[in-house]
């Protein structure tokens, strides 16, 4: 079976698949939808290796669920995960479950853009790329506050659970979150957990 990484299998619903497709063939990528989870995995024998677009919500098969059975049966396409409500947890329960990318909706075109292109580079590349060593220097240079606070958002801690851990102020630890987000340079909680485990950090439990 030849690779071919301008295919985007698209497992979303509604109008958010229409401009999905819309930018992924803005992207130079051919999208093909699918209704549901079921409806891809029934297919997925026959297919070409592509990325994936995958909604966390479906009606018939969450993208989670979608994501451990594709796993099972052997297969490592990238996936990402298009949510409307995203948070910590389920970012990292995606990421475990082997997610290339977690999007929050309303999409953004750039951050869609980015995620195919690197998609894309993906499949024809080692898994390697799924190592960035300049975010995991991004990492290193967290100050240790600033490492004791993602260690705790990364376990899915709110700011006051944090802070009880730490036996400080729950000010002290808002002000190290901002700090820590801009340091990664994160706009969300759920951009943070793939950036740091692209950087080599693991989520414990």
């Amino acid at each position: 079976m030849s690779i071919s990484p301008t295919i985007a299998y698209v497992v979303v619903d509604g109008p958010d698949s229409e401009g999905l497709e819309r930018l992924l063939r803005a992207a130079g990528l051919q999208p093909q939808p699918f209704k549901g989870g079921q409806a891809f995995l029934d297919a997925y024998p026959k297919l070409r290796p592509g990325s994936l677009f995958v909604d966390l919500a479906k009606p018939d098969m969450d993208g989670l669920e979608l994501l451990r059975r594709l796993r099972a049966a052997g297969c490592r396409w990238p996936t990402v995960i298009v949510t409307e409500r995203a948070t910590t947890a389920n970012a990292a329960d995606a990421m475990r479950e082997g997610a290339f990318a977690f999007l929050e909706k309303p999409l953004r075109e750039m951050e869609v853009l980015a995620a195919a292109r690197k998609a894309q580079a993906y499949l024809t590349a080692s898994p390697d790329i799924m190592h960035d060593e300049e975010i995991a220097q991004r990492i290193k240079r967290l100050s240790p506050r600033e490492r004791q606070v993602l260690d705790g958002m990364l376990q899915g801690l709110r700011n006051k659970q944090i802070a009880a851990r730490l036996a400080i102020g729950e000010s002290n630890v808002k002000s190290a979150r901002r700090a820590l987000m801009q340091r990664m340079r994160a706009g969300t909680a759920a951009e943070l957990i793939l950036l740091t485990l692209r950087g080599g950090v693991t989520i414990k439990t």
